[in-house]
């Protein structure tokens, strides 16, 4: 399980069901790498997508209301489910209550840093160092489309914490 979000500097991922910042190349980005796989995301997420549901994408929506009823996505109630049903690599692409489950899963962080602080009501977890260790980092800086500099990482997770 992949997790793929942009964050501020204060991990701020949204502001009244919005991204609060235009970013081209983290759009061209998260497409690049999501085509042809699976997304789980939150209902909250779901709705604030401009294009419902994803294109070229097995689209995933965790919610509690088992009688929802989305065209072209699948609806659950738990992340495992979500794990259990995909059919391909599976990415988490949000809300926060979502992330903040999925860092106990996931293998992979792919993290755009947007270089900025911004007020906001939705936010990315922090990343526990014990946990997680960067593997790479690459300046984006500004590209015309976007309203800030920003850099790619990606996280790896250590060793999982064993359950017996």
């Amino acid at each position: 399980m992949i997790i793929i979000a942009a964050a501020s500097i204060n991990n701020v991922i949204g502001d009244r069901g919005s991204i609060p910042w235009k970013m081209r190349s983290d759009l061209l980005r998260f497409k690049a790498l999501t085509e042809g796989s699976s997304v789980v995301m939150g209902r909250k997420t779901y709705d604030s997508l401009p294009k419902k549901p994803l294109p070229d994408r097995e689209n995933i929506v965790l919610t509690r209301n088992s009688n929802l009823k989305l065209e072209g996505a699948l609806i659950i109630s738990s992340l495992e489910r979500a794990v259990q049903i995909a059919s391909s690599t599976l990415f988490v692409i949000g809300g926060e209550s979502l992330y903040r489950e999925s860092l106990l899963l996931a293998d992979t962080i792919f993290l755009t840093r947007v270089l900025t602080e911004c007020a906001g009501d939705t936010f990315f977890p922090e990343i526990d160092p014990r946990l997680w260790f960067c593997e790479s980092r690459l300046d984006i800086g500004k590209h015309p489309g976007d309203d800030f500099s920003s850099f790619f990482e990606t996280w790896k997770c250590k060793k999982k914490p064993s359950t017996q």
